[in-house]
């Protein structure tokens, strides 16, 4: 399927219809699966989500009007009988699946078939270019319905000699990246070396300009060319999803931003080579949690901050060698005490957890090597604790939540920075009117210092 601009405005004004010739639906995970085809259309209702209506014409009737599904169990995840997968052929013969799609086991009789209605995810075309010549570069490129802020270093040329400031244009690791905002859209394109690309760039790509704009970039249109396969996917994205802006980490609306935009986007591409690291996991739960306020959003920004130092700076949180001696010393101590069994392996327990990795360890480690204050690590634990357990604060209180709230999601941001490597501008919610300071990544350069001098 070639993509063109008429394309992307149906998907964007939630016009898009796509007609088929045939279509195929085939259960999974059962041994004689039930099998519907027949013609049909996919389109983008005004909700943005994307529908499947095709027509069945019965051949086995009682196979296929009573699905062999099984019983359901409440709380429990549906098996893969419980889906098909979904292959058409589109009136132009190109060829698109859909995997993993519910189908309604109602009916009406009599009847000689069966209207099949129901929602898709997305839907993905693929074409093989195997058969011609190695292709040095590839590209990918992504509609998105939604204004965002951009940091604009390119003007536009118009028709009738008129000009707008609408796109960014950057250089990450060999790539040129180009973002361009206009009538309520967001195109992103990505091209390049094609040893710069996996097969996961997009969602990496779309992963840390979420953490950029505070909120979820959702494509609806998403092309790529890499390797031997040129792919199409055509998404549901419903309007109706909550996603309300959470503070950004850095500002990225004038031209004088560019930069600290493009080094923490090139930085988390080079650090988490992965979608769906633990990084962007806390960062997901973050998000969700302050769709429902920023009250809800505090105990998730302090278990984040948990998670992440405990997935990457573990190391950082044991103590001293002169405090582990100590405690080895106490328990040879314990041995000599007439101690009942209880009390004394609570207290080997003890023991033997003060000579764990702890996160406010690791946190105090990294206060103590600069990058940022103690007094950070003093807010997280106080704000775990008031997260924790039920509120009734008056004005003053409420106030301080707030605050503590805001420069936890700074700290936040800070470790984020420090595991990517990213040393520039951001936003600093600690500090009255949130002026914006730098980052420096130089930790294991001042380890190293310090070892040296002793």
């Amino acid at each position: 399927m070639n993509l063109n601009n008429k394309l992307i405005d149906s998907l964007l004004d939630h016009s898009f219809t796509l007609d088929f010739i045939s279509l195929t639906l085939t259960q999974l995970a059962v041994e004689e699966p039930v099998i519907y085809s027949g013609p049909g259309t996919i389109y983008l209702d005004s909700t943005g989500v994307l529908h499947l209506k095709m027509y069945h014409s019965f051949i086995d009737v009682k196979k296929e009007l009573f699905l062999r599904g099984g019983k359901t169990s409440p709380g429990k995840i549906l098996g893969d009988q419980h889906y098909f997968n979904l292959e058409g052929v589109d009136m132009r013969g190109d060829t698109w699946v859909s995997k993993r799609i519910q189908v309604s086991a109602e009916f009406s009789w009599p009847a000689a078939g069966k209207v099949i209605e129901t929602s898709l995810r997305e839907i993905v075309n693929q074409t093989d270019r195997s058969k011609e010549a190695p292709r040095e570069k590839s590209s990918i490129f992504m509609s998105v319905f939604g204004d965002f802020d951009l940091p604009c270093n390119e003007i536009e040329e118009g028709p009738n000699g008129s000009r707008s400031l609408n796109t960014t244009s950057l250089t990450i690791q060999g790539s040129v990246l180009s973002l361009r905002v206009k009538d309520g859209k967001l195109t992103i394109n990505l091209k390049g070396p094609s040893e710069n690309f996996s097969s996961n760039s997009d969602r990496i790509l779309l992963e840390v300009l979420s953490v950029i704009f505070g909120k979820f970039v959702h494509p609806h249109c998403i092309a790529k060319t890499h390797g031997d396969i040129d792919e199409i996917t055509i998404r549901s994205v419903s309007n109706k999803f909550s996603n309300a802006k959470i503070t950004e980490p850095i500002r990225h609306s004038y031209p004088s931003e560019t930069e600290p935009f493009r080094e923490l986007i090139e930085q988390y591409i080079k650090t988490f080579e992965e979608p769906n690291s633990d990084m962007f996991g806390y960062w997901h739960k973050i998000n969700r949690a302050w769709q429902a306020g920023i009250e809800n959003a505090a105990l998730a920004i302090t278990v984040a901050i948990e998670g992440v130092t405990k997935n990457y700076f573990k190391e950082k949180g044991f103590p001293d060698s002169e405090f582990i001696d100590q405690a080895d010393d106490a328990k040879e101590k314990l041995k000599e005490l007439d101690l009942g069994d209880r009390i004394r392996g609570r207290l080997y327990g003890s023991i033997g957890q003060a000579k764990s990795s702890t996160p406010k360890s690791a946190l105090y480690y990294l206060a103590d090597h600069g990058f940022f204050p103690k007094g950070l690590v003093e807010d997280w634990t106080v704000l775990r604790n008031m997260a924790a357990h039920s509120d009734n604060f008056d004005d003053e209180e409420i106030q301080e939540y707030i605050d503590k709230t805001f420069n936890c999601l700074n700290l936040f941001y800070r470790l984020m920075f420090l595991v990517s490597g990213y040393k520039n501008k951001f936003i600093d919610f600690t500090t009255d009117e949130w002026p914006e300071v730098v980052f420096e990544k130089n930790l294991e350069k001042k380890v190293d210092s310090e070892n040296n001098t002793n």
